[in-house]
């Protein structure tokens, strides 16, 4: 066995076996002034030719300009010039191809992929993969008709003096069009005279660093198509205030705090738009945005998710919709820059500890449509004066209004029938409270250290009052 195996070596270095060689073509009859074509290459080992700008190529029995590689090249990368013109780069050139110029002229020239034909370069189109520059922004074009923003490589000047970018939905280019699905890896990195970015609704994900160090960056709209967000991918915008986020994936996503929104935008964005897009808002999602002054709900959130806005210091004013019809626990927990809130009659539950330590807030608006104010729900909004209570709620939760020492009075109505535990505890200010009829018990401690009460009257139906 080992003599035959030997034999076949030494068969094999005698006759001899390569892979086809890589032959590439071009027609230039777009550009008049290409009376001469060179070609100019280079692999991973190095320059094929000696000099720039390379080897002067003739024309085939065909009519294309042609070269052909040795076999041993197996990837090239390519440019056509004319010795004071040239094309783009085609990098990893690994096939036999045939090009033919664009007329269009600027910095470098594009080349459509054609059918290698024998009309002189008249092939058909077909699907171009590669980097081409289409409008303002680089694309990386795939064989399955998608595209990517990206840049060129070894170009220093790629986005200089772009103010704005617009990611469309699909882009056309050699008469195919190709979906726009997504953002390179720090594609518009340290584009420092960028200052708004609007990506398009077929983009499905931004790249590590895309838009890392553009400072100059102030606002962006986010897609309702992008399902992640790479890490960094705006770190360093300093000057970015106002995002208009259109993904229910992304503001819809259950975080763990520090991944969430802020770890995707900053801390300095003051300004969050959510888009009718939204249909929820998740768990953590804008946790400690402390920069966050003010939030537009779209009418289509139909949910708070816990601590969705929990310790967002700086957040002065919120509309919820009428869509909403729950607040979940630590919602709005630490707002402490929130004076006013009104609650839509569509909520029908007020989570625990969704306003707590809110200490600015002054005024709430709890509508009819509430049956539960849950645990510390308002607990230490020492700013807040008054509360009124509607008939529809049934219960008043631990906690619910504890250390309010700025509330003077409250109305509780006949619809509650308990008063849980420490409910109006350390509601200093209170001076005078009415417990309705419907009322059967009074918690522990539930109107503990309110030192300012002078008058109590309790229901007929009580039948016990905690210590």
């Amino acid at each position: 066995m080992k003599k035959i195996f030997t034999f076949i070596l030494a068969l094999v270095a005698s006759v001899g076996i390569s892979s086809a060689a890589i032959t590439v073509r071009l027609d230039p009859s777009s550009c008049s002034s290409w009376s001469t074509v060179r070609l100019w290459a280079w692999t991973d080992e190095g320059n094929v030719f000696d000099a720039w700008p390379g080897q002067i190529v003739s024309k085939d029995g065909d009519g294309w300009y042609a070269y052909t590689f040795s076999p041993s090249i197996t990837s090239v990368s390519i440019i056509w010039t004319n010795g004071t013109d040239q094309t783009v780069d085609m990098m990893g050139v690994t096939s036999s191809t045939c090009y033919k110029l664009n007329s269009q002229m600027g910095t470098a020239i594009t080349v459509s992929v054609v059918s290698c034909s024998s009309d002189g370069g008249q092939g058909e189109p077909i699907v171009v993969s590669g980097t081409y520059k289409i409008g303002d922004l680089y694309y990386n074009l795939k064989e399955d008709k998608t595209a990517e923003v990206t840049y060129e490589l070894y170009n220093e000047n790629n986005y200089q003096g772009l103010t704005t970018a617009n990611i469309p939905a699909s882009v056309t280019y050699n008469g195919t069009t190709y979906s726009v699905t997504s953002i390179g890896n720090s594609a518009f990195k340290d584009c420092s005279g960028l200052t708004s970015v609007t990506i398009g609704n077929s983009v499905t994900s931004i790249g590590e660093r895309a838009f890392y160090g553009c400072s100059g960056l102030t606002s962006v709209t986010i897609g309702n198509s992008v399902t992640s967000i790479g890490r960094y991918a705006f770190e360093g915008c300093s000057s970015l205030t106002s995002v208009t986020l259109n993904s229910n994936t992304i503001v819809g996503k259950d975080y763990e705090y520090d991944y969430n929104i802020k770890s995707k935008f900053g801390e300095q964005v003051t300004e969050y738009i959510l888009g009718d897009e939204i249909t929820n808002i998740g768990n953590h999602a804008f946790q400690y945005c402390t920069g966050l002054t003010s939030v537009t709900i779209g009418n289509s959130v139909t949910s708070i998710g816990s601590s969705a806005f929990c310790g967002c210091t700086g957040l002065t004013s919120v509309t919820i919709p009428n869509s909403v019809t729950s607040i979940g626990i630590y919602a709005f927990s630490g707002c402490s820059g929130l004076t006013s809130v009104t609650i839509p009659n569509s909520v029908t539950n007020i989570g625990g500890s969704a306003f707590e330590d809110c200490s600015g807030l002054t005024s709430v608006t709890i509508p009819n449509s509430v049956t539960i104010i849950g645990y510390e729900a308002f607990s230490s909004c020492s700013s807040l004066t008054s509360v009124t209570i509607p008939n529809s709620v049934t219960s008043i939760g631990y906690e619910a209004f504890y250390g309010c020492s700025g509330l003077t009075s409250v109305t509780i109505p006949n619809s509650v029938t308990s008063i849980e535990d420490g409910a109006f505890a350390g509601c200093s200010g209170l001076t005078s409270v009415t417990i309705p009829n419907s009322v059967t018990s009074i918690g522990i401690y539930a109107f503990r250290d309110c030192s300012g009460l002078t008058s109590v009257t309790i229901g007929n139906s009580v039948t016990s009052i905690g210590d």
